[in-house]
């Protein structure tokens, strides 16, 4: 199928050509991400040794790592809330740069906060990954000069959402973070599942629905589309770790989270576009000739 965007060339806006709709405010967006993606990193563990403390029977940390692949989406959603915001002064085909200079910052501050511990880890990791956001702002627009307003901000939190975005992957494949060897991991590419992965799902939704139609909603809701399948593949992965529930748990509930989004995404598409028209199939080679 092919779609073409409204006629009449309209900016872009927070809400759908001819509608009125109030959204989530970015600072709650921030708040669920941030609290989200915590919560998500810290629960497995926690929750594992709270049944052995309370009924001494010892369950992997990675039976409950669904909890961080769900945390995971809603820090990277807040970091592509940022991209899109950033992007939408007009960097175009800089919207996928944007989101490797960010993921890249914020994996550096990852494997910062799993060199430490499993408690602080996480914190410190955030801390670092705000820090350095900010200054590569600053640096953008300073030195390069693109002269975005709110750049320095709007940088330290696609890196510090990439960041949890990021740490959450591993734990969501592994349970926990204490018994990870960095080195090892990175040998064997476990580490470029999560790089790619946050880094699509930060910046490929903007740029997806990039035009004149292009809408919040429908925006955010290919971002959690795109988080929902990565913790699909995250949750395949996991089966490394040795156990079953988690991985099975993950996988289902990736699915589900596939399949609502992507059926309430294909209902934005359609609400927004002028107008959808079958391309029908291919032509045959020799009907090119």
């Amino acid at each position: 199928m092919s779609l073409n965007a409204t006629p009449n060339g309209a900016a872009m806006s927070e809400n759908p050509p001819g509608k009125t709709k109030k959204f989530l405010p970015h600072k709650t967006v921030a708040a669920i991400g941030i609290i989200g993606a915590f919560a998500g990193i810290y629960l497995p563990v926690a929750l594992s040794r709270l049944i052995l403390n309370i009924w001494g029977a010892y369950v992997p940390a990675v039976t409950f790592s669904f909890l961080a692949g769900a945390g995971m989406i809603l820090a990277l959603l807040w970091a592509a809330d940022n991209v899109r915001k950033i992007a939408k002064y007009g960097l175009g085909t800089g919207v996928p740069s944007v989101g490797m200079y960010g993921v890249g910052m914020g994996m550096i501050a990852a494997l910062f906060g799993l060199s430490i511990s499993w408690l602080w880890g996480p914190i410190a990791g955030f801390v670092l990954a705000v820090a350095i956001g900010w200054i590569g702002g600053w640096l953008v627009n300073h030195v390069i000069g693109l002269k975005i307003p709110s750049m320095e901000i709007r940088m330290a939190e696609v890196t510090a959402g990439s960041m949890l975005g990021f740490y959450a992957s591993f734990v969501t494949i592994f349970g926990e973070t204490a018994t990870i060897d960095i080195l090892t991991y990175l040998i064997t590419g476990a580490i470029a599942i999560g790089f790619m992965g946050c880094a699509l799902v930060i910046f490929h939704a903007y740029n997806a629905n990039l035009g004149p139609d292009e809408s919040l909603d429908r925006t955010r809701t290919l971002s959690a589309l795109d988080g929902s399948l990565l913790m699909l593949v995250l949750g395949v992965v996991s089966f490394v770790s040795g156990d079953r529930i988690g991985p099975l748990v993950t996988i289902f509930m990736s699915i589900v989270f596939i399949i609502m989004l992507y059926r309430k995404y294909w209902t934005l598409v359609k609400r927004d576009a002028y107008a959808v028209r079958e391309a029908g199939l291919l032509p045959a080679e020799e009907e090119l000739l």
